[in-house]
């Protein structure tokens, strides 16, 4: 399944899921993910257009994951620049903003807290 969703405004989609990425399996500019929704589980990969982002899911969850991909790349925040120094106000307006998305996950980004406390990443991808 396919979706497109139009972005107004400044938008780096690396910034806005660099919190969420595990390791360095992003390629492409794409962003994969993979999650449980309440109607199975299903896989996700993001890219970047011109408008917006491009979304494709896979499994049988594909249809709620789509759903959610305008909390997951942050496309209702705002981005309005509100400064009272001209320098940093005309910084912050050519900057593209970071965009915090949500992910409804909160047992998977518990889990990867917890083990990231107990295990280093070089110890992880070693152990692999």
């Amino acid at each position: 399944m396919l979706r497109q969703l139009d972005i107004s405004g400044p938008f780096d989609l690396g910034t806005t899921t660099r919190i969420l990425k595990v390791g360095s399996r992003d390629r492409n500019g794409a962003w994969w993910w993979a999650t449980d929704t309440s109607s199975g589980a299903a896989t996700i990969r993001i890219t970047r257009t011109e408008a917006g982002v491009e979304a494709e899911s896979w499994g049988p969850g594909a249809d709620a994951l789509l759903d959610r991909l305008p909390t997951l790349v942050g496309a209702h925040d705002s981005v309005e620049v509100a400064s009272d120094d001209a320098s940093v106000a005309n910084l912050l307006r050519r900057s593209a903003p970071t965009r915090l998305g949500a992910t409804h996950a909160v047992f998977e980004s518990t889990v990867r807290t917890v083990l990231g406390q107990l295990v280093t990443g070089p110890e992880a991808l070693r152990a692999s």
